[in-house]
């Protein structure tokens, strides 16, 4: 699979864009979009989220989780994506799945809650 600089710089050059397109939607500078594209530096998720419905691309699609760019739109596809977010969990440090677990506990506890009122 290809890794997120990659697939960053392959989206963007297939848009004709220079670093400094992406750069200044999201506020950083080119420098930075260039150090990612390098792999010198990983974005916040917020970035990979941003890029992600930049390019029209699926979140997953630049961190090279899923190799498939399209975007989740269709209910039914729900599987697809529980599969996709298991195989990340999967990669995650014990310390950081034990965070996923609490997070989704935490989630649950409250629509649980909201269902009830």
């Amino acid at each position: 699979m290809a890794s997120f600089a990659e697939r960053l710089k392959e989206l963007r050059e297939e848009r004709n864009l220079g670093q400094e397109e992406p750069g200044a939607e999201l506020e950083v500078s080119k420098n930075t979009v260039y150090r990612w594209e390098a792999g010198r530096q990983q974005p916040k998720e917020e970035h990979v989220m941003f890029l992600a419905n930049f390019f029209h691309v699926h979140y997953l699609y630049l961190p090279g989780a899923v190799d498939d760019r399209n975007i989740i739109t269709n209910e039914d596809e729900s599987d697809k994506d529980g599969e996709m977010m298991l195989k990340l969990y999967r990669s995650l440090s014990p310390d950081l799945k034990k965070m996923v677990r609490l997070t989704v506990n935490s989630a649950y506890l409250v629509e649980r809650e909201r269902k009830e009122q």
